[in-house]
């Protein structure tokens, strides 16, 4: 799915991973996650905004950036996620370690 052309109501009511739609009632995850220090400025225009972020896979994440004075930065976080399982949750986790370090098994 190619969430590019998604507005931003719509980004936010989906899953970060496989882009289903989240029910108003739905459990749903949250994790949170670092960028690196020279990417931070590319995220400032975004911030309290969902975004694309594609992979080097190809695959497209729907990230939130955090609001300088929001909890999630406060935290450390420079990008949220939220899932519609741990299992989804678990896939990002994977993808962006693959990403970050990609001759660790």
């Amino acid at each position: 799915m190619n969430v590019s052309n998604l507005s931003q109501l719509a980004l936010s009511k989906r899953c970060s991973w496989c882009h289903r739609i989240l029910a108003g009632d739905q459990e749903c995850f949250g994790s949170g996650g670092k960028v690196r220090p020279e990417a931070r400025a590319e995220l400032a225009a975004l911030e309290g905004r969902f975004a694309p972020m594609r992979l080097s896979s190809g695959r497209e994440l729907i990230i939130m950036i955090p609001t300088a004075d929001s909890e999630a930065r406060a935290a450390g976080h420079d990008i949220f996620f939220q899932t519609c399982s741990r299992e989804c949750a678990d896939e990002i986790t994977r993808s962006l370690r693959a990403e970050i370090f990609p001759d660790v098994p």
